[in-house]
């Protein structure tokens, strides 16, 4: 019974989960939830063509973080901080494979007079691997945009129950040499990011909470007719 109830629970994620390549439009989030984190000094992108032989290329971008906001009420400053990403991307524009480390890292400083939740803390908020990637041209004045979805390994952010569904991340570059095509070379000197979790799905949360009550109540009736 327990093997059963696991199996059809993982069937059932799997379509909320499971990421497949990107597209060339964005992934988007139509609401950004909390925490969300900008990462918004002194950012830039790069993506290097290793050329048709090898038909892929490396996404690569850094940028200093600056703050985290656990609601709308404020935001506290987490300077200094540091954000990076790096990834590889097919010539066609879809997402193909992570890097050797994280491939999404975040730093910063979190003092113990900003969250009750948080002991004082300097080092890693967050990191994670890429799961998909989209992006779009917007304009001709040289902004793209790109994002990508991740999921969590590490970080005091995880330790404290955020982004256990993964996470999203948009990038908003201007004056960008991206011109739709991931077969040539493209970069930015002026990148924000701004990263928050991905939710779990309301309707996972009532499905597991029905089948947790199902068990519970088959083991009551088992037990009234022993």
């Amino acid at each position: 019974m327990k093997k059963q109830f696991l199996l059809l629970s993982i069937l059932l994620l799997v379509p909320f989960l499971c990421v497949t390549s990107a597209s060339a439009n964005l992934i988007g989030m139509q609401t950004i939830y909390y925490p969300r984190i900008l990462s918004n000094t002194n950012g830039d992108y790069k993506y290097t063509y290793y050329g048709d032989d090898d038909g892929y290329g490396l996404f690569e971008s850094e940028a200093t973080t600056i703050q985290i906001s656990f609601d709308n009420n404020g935001s506290y400053l987490i300077w200094p901080g540091s954000f990076s990403l790096s990834f590889y991307v097919n010539s066609d524009g879809t997402f193909r494979d992570g890097v050797t480390d994280n491939d999404l890292e975040i730093y910063g400083t979190v003092r113990n007079g900003d969250f009750s939740f948080f002991s004082d803390y300097n080092g890693l908020l967050l990191a994670g691997e890429v799961t998909n990637f989209g992006y779009k041209k917007i304009n001709e004045n040289g902004r793209s945009d790109f994002d990508i979805t991740f999921g969590y390994t590490t970080g005091i952010l995880v330790d404290h129950g955020f982004f256990t569904n993964g996470g999203y991340n948009s990038t908003t570059a201007y004056d960008s040499s991206f011109n739709d095509s991931f077969q040539e070379n493209h970069e930015s000197d002026d990148a924000k990011h701004q990263t928050s979790p991905i939710p779990i799905p309301h309707a996972i949360i009532l499905l597991g909470s029905g089948l947790v009550g199902i068990v519970g109540f088959r083991k009551i009736m088992r037990k009234n007719y022993l």
